[in-house]
């Protein structure tokens, strides 16, 4: 889930805004400062509101950051690593979902993903194929989501071919869509049938 990445330096304004919205309990304490029972209430009460949240977390966000970290071990880090095996130091990724991928294939990489501030051109040209496709990039790994505008340019249909899908995520209850990744590769760039096969043997994740 690239979006998610840009949530991160919302906390630290949450962590700075917080004492702020509590303020009330400030005025609430000199009020009633001399109340045993109502603030006896309040630690009480205080006590259970962070054990039941934490259940919840437990119940319902970790599963799911559990069975996410699964993919990102097996399918992420390890296409990543074989990238990295199976091509040269000049060859080059462009990638929606960038992290594991660009660290562990270790080659010049293009953050395609439309709202990312990696690249500033394609941010603010967010279906500009010309800038992609001109660059003859090694491997793309695009989705059904936001890269129809590259599908459909005469280049990459000329340039590229499917090698295989990986998936990273498998839709469930609490995430409802499939995660998966379409890997492409530059027509006149080799790799190996044996080395894709040997990939899309090793896992479930990656097939074709």
């Amino acid at each position: 889930m690239p979006g998610f990445r840009f949530t991160v330096p919302i906390i630290p304004l949450i962590y700075l805004l917080l004492p702020k919205s509590l303020s009330f309990l400030t005025i609430l304490g000199k009020n009633y400062r001399n109340d045993i029972e109502l603030w006896k209430s309040i630690k009480i009460f205080t006590i259970l509101a962070i054990c039941v949240s934490n259940i919840l977390l437990i119940i319902f966000f970790y599963p799911f950051v559990n069975a996410y970290g699964i993919g990102l071990r097996d399918c992420n880090i390890t296409l990543g690593k074989w990238i990295n095996k199976n091509t040269s130091n000049n060859a080059s990724l462009a990638v929606w979902d960038v992290g594991a991928l660009p660290f562990y294939s270790n080659i010049r990489t293009i953050d395609i993903y439309p709202y990312s501030l990696q690249d500033l051109h394609v941010y603010n040209n967010p279906t500009d194929a010309d800038y992609i496709l001109e660059q003859n990039i090694t491997i793309l790994i695009l989705n059904d989501d936001y890269f129809d505008y590259i599908k459909v340019d005469s280049r990459f249909l000329s340039n590229y071919h499917l090698i295989f899908y990986a998936q990273v995520y498998y839709a469930d209850i609490l995430y409802i869509f499939d995660y998966i990744y379409q890997v492409y590769l530059f027509n006149d760039y080799y790799i190996p049938e044996s080395a894709i096969n040997a990939l899309i043997n090793s896992s479930h994740r990656f097939y074709i």
